[in-house]
């Protein structure tokens, strides 16, 4: 359900489809989308002035765009077979999200879409929220939160600390981000731990001493890949499978901590972490990996 201007938006699937509007507080609603949508409402939003947008749902795909409250709508162009399970924009930018696709994005106010998927192509999106024009975040219900720092044009996931990859829905304010899960109740995390996009390759060869390897590349701007090893031993918390438990933080150049790029159990491999730092200023940073019976820190320079 959407508010537009004095008006109240609601869509609906089943015996019931269409897209119903009103204009009394609810006591009476009328079908201002009779026979356009086969199989339901997937979301909806407002643009004001008159201008609805509704995303198929329930096996049906593509997105809607009335501007004269529903007397008249039209699909859009460039959209996948998908469900659009969310619908967000900011100015003439909108996002759709996908229950199979990650997010199409279109530039001209809902008439054309083009994917802007980059990292979750295959994501099933449930809700997205928006910070600011670079910063966008997305829930997923098979891959968790993504994040996007370039205005939608690539996606990080941010998991940590999430016990489940299945997210139902996001909400952002000036501290923090909120995540709605199914089965896992709601999760906050502090919106200054999240300045780094993370990606973890485990290799199939089993090092036998950890290590912890210079960044590449340093100099950087804005992000720079760490590799780690983890060696063969014993780990009780992973069920006698072989590793430890790991922490991989960076500190600016007065100690503070920056950010947890790491603190888990891992299983014995060699690990790879894409540390994306475009909220940094330019500077001097350390980063180290810390296990029960191993520390060692080295310097990356950000360079902007």
């Amino acid at each position: 359900m959407v508010i537009n201007g004095t008006d109240l938006i609601a869509g609906s699937g089943g015996a019931l489809d269409g897209i119903y509007r009103s204009t009394n507080n609810g006591d009476i609603w009328t079908n201002i989308a009779t026979g356009t949508f086969i199989l339901g409402v997937g979301s909806l939003t407002a643009g004001g002035g008159g201008t609805l947008f509704a995303g198929a749902g329930f096996g049906s795909s593509g997105v809607m765009r009335t501007t004269n409250n529903g007397t008249t709508w039209n699909f859009s162009n460039g959209l996948p077979g998908f469900s659009v399970t969310a619908l967000r924009f900011i100015g003439s930018k909108m996002f759709a999200g996908t229950s199979g696709a990650g997010i199409y994005i279109s530039n001209n106010f809902g008439v054309d879409w083009e994917p802007s998927n980059t990292g979750m192509e295959n994501a099933e999106v449930t809700f997205i929220a928006i910070q600011d024009t670079m910063n966008i975040f997305a829930s997923t219900n098979n891959e968790g939160i993504y994040r996007s720092t370039d205005g939608g044009g690539t996606w990080h996931k941010i998991n940590e600390g999430l016990p489940t990859l299945s997210a139902r829905c996001i909400r952002i304010t000036l501290t923090h981000i909120y995540a709605a899960t199914n089965g896992y109740s709601v999760w906050r995390r502090e919106l200054s731990d999240i300045v780094t996009s993370i990606e973890e390759t485990n290799y199939s060869v089993l090092p036998n001493e950890f290590l912890l390897e210079q960044n590449y590349p340093n100099l950087f701007n804005p992000s720079t890949k760490i590799k780690y090893n983890v060696p063969i031993t014993d780990s009780p918390l992973l069920g006698g499978a072989r590793g430890g438990f790991v922490t991989l933080k960076v500190y600016d150049i007065l100690g503070n901590e920056i950010s947890t790029l790491v603190n888990e159990e891992k299983f014995a491999g060699s690990y790879e972490v894409d540390f994306n730092a475009s909220l940094l200023s330019s500077g001097i940073y350390f980063y180290q990996l810390t296990t029960e019976s191993f520390s060692e820190v080295k310097k990356l320079v950000l360079l902007k």
